[in-house]
């Protein structure tokens, strides 16, 4: 989905209209139109600007109501060929989780900024003109001296809709609404004890989508060991196109009788929207 900019409000010196045409404009989009229910969203905000100097930027970024956000890192400054024009680009992405589903709304972004322009008056003293304010060849000199005149411009985009699916029936029993892509791992540590000593059953949980959400993996029928949960770890990586990472799980476990006491399988269950 994508949002155009609507027309720069535009707030002038009365002495003269600004008319940036093409040369200043933002885009919102967002990477699907159509998601499950926590499926990862990349929601991306771009400004283009050519030949132009801006100042005192204020980005306000659009209601999300309904998502969960992750941010995906600082700006990316880029440049960008548009039907044959050349432009300047900032961009920055957000990663959005649905909450709920049915027809969810982006509100619109909106941008602040100054347009620097330059203004020339003769030496001699005569009244001031303004010629074409973004024309590089117009100053180069011949008795005139440059100043900067601020023209405060406000950008804003359109609201987007993404629509969000339930989940596919069927789910497994121990399915905690995990949506992505994921890989587990889990080790017993030491895996030799005495009765009464503890050992750490590790978890970790590799992979896209909302990591930091995430439930812990299903262990059933620890019979003869007494059993503490600990406190999860989440480490998002910076990544530019998604949100991942992975998050460990930690479980207490203390053998209350001695002999070979048999660990039952780790489950972990998520649904993966690309398969």
């Amino acid at each position: 989905a994508v949002a155009a900019a609507q027309q720069p409000r535009q707030s002038q010196p009365p002495q003269q209209q600004l008319d940036l045409g093409d040369r200043l404009f933002i885009q919102v989009r967002t990477d699907k139109e159509e998601v499950y229910l926590n499926e990862q969203v990349i929601l991306v905000f771009r400004l283009y600007r050519k030949s132009l100097s801006l100042d005192d930027l204020q980005y306000t970024p659009p209601p999300t109501v309904g998502f969960i956000e992750e941010s995906l890192g600082k700006q990316k400054e880029t440049r960008e060929l548009v039907n044959g024009v050349l432009y300047d680009v900032i961009e920055l992405k957000t990663a959005l989780f649905p909450a709920s589903t049915g027809e969810m709304t982006i509100g619109p972004a909106s941008l602040k900024c100054n347009v620097l322009v330059r203004s020339q008056r003769r030496r001699s003293g005569g009244e001031g003109f303004f010629g074409d304010m973004f024309d590089d060849s117009f100053f180069g000199g011949g008795g005139y001296f440059d100043r900067l005149s601020k023209y405060p411009i406000e950008l804003k985009s359109n609201p987007l809709t993404v629509r969000v699916k339930p989940l596919p029936a069927g789910k497994p029993k121990d399915f905690k609404g995990a949506v992505g892509d994921y890989q587990m791992e889990a080790w017993l540590k030491p895996a030799k004890l005495k009765v009464g000593e503890p050992a750490n059953l590790t978890m970790k949980i590799v992979g896209t989508g909302n990591v930091g959400s995430l439930a812990a993996p299903v262990v059933e029928g620890l019979e003869g060991f007494k059993t503490y949960d600990s406190e999860s770890k989440v480490n998002l990586q910076e990544r530019i196109d998604a949100i991942g990472g992975e998050k460990v799980f930690e479980k207490v476990l203390i053998p209350q009788k001695a002999g070979k006491l048999k660990l039952p399988a780790v489950r972990f269950s998520f649904f993966n929207a690309r398969l």
